[in-house]
C-alpha cells in the first residue's frame, strides 16, 4: 500500500505502508472532511503475535469463540502442552477440560460484547502432568473499531502457594 493517494473531492491523503496517514489536507490546508485509514488486519494480528511472544507471563490470544488463537512459549513450557496442539481449540476444551468453569466461561464471554475486564480471576485447577495448581487470570478485549479484530489477551500466574 505504499504510496497510495486517495483523493476525496479536495482531500489528499498519503497513506504510508502499513495504511497509516502520512499526510492529508485540503486546499484551505485544514481537514473538514473524511479521513480513510486502510489497514491490513494480518498485519496487526501479526503485530499482536509478535508482541505476545516476547512476554514472559504466560499469555493466550482468544478470537471472539474462544478458541486460541496464539499462544507464547511461557504458556506453553509452564503448562507444558505444544502450541500446534492447542492452537485453533476452544480454551474450555484444551488440558483434558480444565479451564472449563462454568464461572470462567461467563466472564469470558462478557469481554467482547460488553467491554469488561477479567482481573484476578482465581481458578483451582488440576492437570494431568502438573498436578493441582491455583493460578489468577486477567484477562482484556483486543479490539479495534472498524478494523474487524476481536480478540482477548489472557494472561495466566500460577500462584499455588503463594499468599
Amino acid at each position: 500500500m505504499a504510496g497510495i493517494a486517495v483523493g476525496l473531492t479536495d482531500l489528499h491523503t498519503t497513506l504510508n505502508g502499513s495504511g497509516g496517514v502520512i499526510d492529508a489536507f485540503v486546499s484551505s490546508n485544514k481537514i473538514d472532511g473524511a479521513v480513510i485509514v486502510l489497514m491490513d488486519i494480518d498485519e496487526l494480528r501479526h503485530a499482536l503475535v509478535t508482541t505476545v511472544e516476547m512476554v514472559n507471563q504466560p499469555l493466550l490470544v482468544l478470537d471472539a469463540e474462544l478458541c486460541i488463537y496464539s499462544v507464547n512459549h511461557a504458556f506453553v513450557s509452564m503448562f507444558q502442552m505444544k502450541a500446534e496442539e492447542i492452537t485453533g481449540k476452544a480454551i474450555f476444551d484444551i488440558a483434558e477440560g480444565q479451564f472449563n468453569h462454568p464461572n470462567l466461561r461467563l466472564l469470558l464471554e462478557d469481554i467482547l460484547p460488553k467491554n469488561k475486564r477479567v482481573t484476578d480471576y482465581e481458578l483451582e485447577v488440576n492437570f494431568p502432568k502438573l498436578g493441582k495448581r491455583r493460578l489468577k487470570l486477567n484477562a482484556v478485549r483486543f479490539f479495534e473499531e472498524g478494523r474487524g479484530m476481536q480478540n482477548i489477551l489472557l494472561a495466566l500466574q500460577d500462584v499455588t502457594g503463594k499468599g
